[in-house]
């Protein structure tokens, strides 16, 4: 009897220990929406980027949230899981079709100006149901953003991936043709009026006793008050998550 309690004293200790020990996966589909070949080497992508940056880029899939937020369900499974204090998480919520990106750590800022950037880049594939399109697109961006945080260069709003700089560039050649070409005209217009001289004064175009000022009054009308609220928050989309960690990110439907 005595060695039956010790053994069953031994097991309640090791079982707790067993059901934690869930390996750590960059890539959850529950909801099932990816091929096994497609899992697999997505699995791999999220990894290596993971490995390569120091952080958990991960993505997950379920049927629902139930009760929570988007931002909740994603914010709280990265807590729970056992993912490093810097990382991103993409939740797809099909039932709800919602999507939510949380991030933790480092992460809020280096992805803080593109999350709106991101989830446009994935939505025409998300709605039409080309999820391993919109997970390659997520994982791709999430490298680009934490190469040029790494480099010191990071993404900040109006510069972006993709063909930001170019139109600024184009933008900017545009207008200096622009301006060069009216300077041109204009130059050949004043050239060509070599009669007219500039008058010191408007009063060489008034007739003599044409014009008599006999009374002069500044009238108080009305008055027009526009009021701007003042702007109390720093811009930052920080929130706290049930754990108490600080996470950013953004959410929406698709």
């Amino acid at each position: 009897m005595k060695k039956l309690l010790c053994l069953i004293f031994a097991l309640l200790l090791v079982l707790p220990l067993c059901s934690f020990s869930v390996e750590k996966k960059n890539l959850v589909d529950m909801a099932l929406l990816l091929e096994d070949n497609e899992r697999e080497s997505l699995e791999e992508e999220l990894g290596a980027i993971s490995a390569r940056y120091s952080v958990d880029v991960v993505i997950l899939t379920v049927g629902t949230i139930g009760d929570k937020t988007a931002k909740e369900f994603a914010d709280d499974f990265y807590d729970y899981n056992g993912y490093a204090d810097d990382g991103i998480l993409l939740l797809i919520a099909i039932s709800e079709r919602e999507w939510a990106i949380s991030t933790s750590g480092d992460c809020i800022d280096t992805f803080e100006a593109g999350i709106d950037f991101m989830a446009d880049s994935m939505l025409g594939d998300l709605g039409a149901g080309e999820y391993h399109s919109a997970f390659l697109t997520f994982s791709s961006l999430c490298e680009d953003f934490l190469r040029k945080d790494a480099e010191g260069t990071p993404y900040r709003k109006g510069r972006m991936p993709g063909d930001t700089l170019p139109v600024l560039r184009f933008a900017f050649f545009s207008l200096l043709i622009g301006f060069a070409a009216a300077f041109i005209v204009t130059f050949c217009m004043k050239k060509a009026l070599k009669s007219i001289r500039r008058a010191e004064n408007a009063t060489f175009y008034i007739k003599k006793g044409s014009f008599a000022l006999t009374e002069s009054r500044d009238i108080y009308l009305y008055c027009r008050v526009t009021k701007v609220p003042k702007d109390s928050g720093s811009g930052s989309s920080s929130r706290r998550s049930s754990s108490g960690r600080s996470h950013g990110g953004g959410s929406g439907r698709f």
